[in-house]
């Protein structure tokens, strides 16, 4: 279902998703859910066995998991070759014609831990061996910069 054209006033459009959503069954993906919100005040009906709708919720907090209700599946981090095949997808394939630069990326790649969202930084396009060590630098390091982020992602 494609719904265009929601009004811009608030209670309009949450009006309008809740009537449009609440006529037919739907799968809705929420991804990288940071708080706990009430899916009726922002026009979602909720989902339930009866009327066939799923909700599928990404976060990187349990608790935000927790508190919405949700059947929580953990993700593994991934092995190391799969973190590398990942990180050069949004990396590209080309930084490793960069001399010099294959450790440092190993090295990167260790240190996000097989976490994707560390791993998926953007470097793409960066061939200076230079900023590759400062990223690897600012991991080793610890250094945070997205405030209120988990500590233990964050970390890795």
């Amino acid at each position: 279902m494609n719904i265009v054209g929601l009004p811009e006033s608030e209670p309009e459009r949450v009006a309008v998703l809740m009537d449009k959503l609440g006529q037919r069954r739907y799968v809705l993906i929420l991804d990288d859910v940071w708080k706990k919100f009430s899916l009726a005040e922002v026009g979602i009906p909720k989902p339930t066995s009866s009327n066939g709708s799923k909700l599928v919720l990404t976060s990187r907090s349990i608790d935000v998991c927790r508190s919405m209700d949700c059947k929580v599946v953990k993700v593994p981090p991934l092995f190391h070759e799969e973190s590398m095949n990942l990180f050069l997808e949004h990396a590209g394939h080309g930084v490793l014609k960069v001399p010099f630069l294959e450790e440092i990326l190993d090295n990167i790649v260790r240190e996000c831990g097989g976490l994707p969202l560390a791993i998926a930084g953007s470097m793409k396009g960066i061939n200076d061996v230079a900023e590759w060590r400062n990223s690897l630098r600012e991991l080793r390091e610890h250094v945070r910069s997205v405030k209120d982020t988990d500590v233990e992602i964050y970390e890795r």
